[in-house]
């Protein structure tokens, strides 16, 4: 599920004009929508996977298009390495800073770590399962 860890999302609403929230589950978006009431003028709800392009899913270049986007957090069950894929553009000329899990696959970690340092990105993972990137 894309969106079901919504409580990092719902701590930053004030501080954002902007978010986009990919669920593929239209059970959890109706939920979401309610969970995301005072902020509704804000949230982009996109009922999609969120991957390369390829078959039913749609990507972050798609989604962004030429928006200026600071931050990108995934947890999205194993399909990171697509997302990734499906954001090359937006990597490549925002350079945003983003949080991806690298917890669902055995060698995440290091396939994710490329992707990003061949787009120019620094790796820091943190303690947990969690990866922080910086741009350069």
């Amino acid at each position: 599920s894309g969106v079901a860890a919504w409580d990092l999302t719902l701590e930053i609403m004030d501080y954002v004009e902007k978010i986009y929230l990919v669920e593929a589950d239209a059970d959890w978006i109706e939920a979401l929508k309610y969970t995301f009431k005072p902020y509704l003028d804000k949230v982009i709800f996109i009922k999609a996977f969120l991957g390369n392009g390829n078959s039913n899913s749609i990507t972050i270049d798609e989604i962004i298009g030429d928006e200026k986007v600071d931050f990108i957090k995934m947890d999205i069950e194993g399909a990171e390495r697509d997302a990734l894929d499906g954001a090359k553009k937006v990597l490549q000329k925002q350079n945003p800073n983003i949080a991806v899990c690298t917890y669902h696959n055995v060698d995440d970690y290091s396939q994710i770590k490329k992707k990003l340092i061949k787009l120019g990105y620094a790796i820091e993972p943190t303690n947990g399962y969690m990866v922080f990137l910086n741009s350069n």
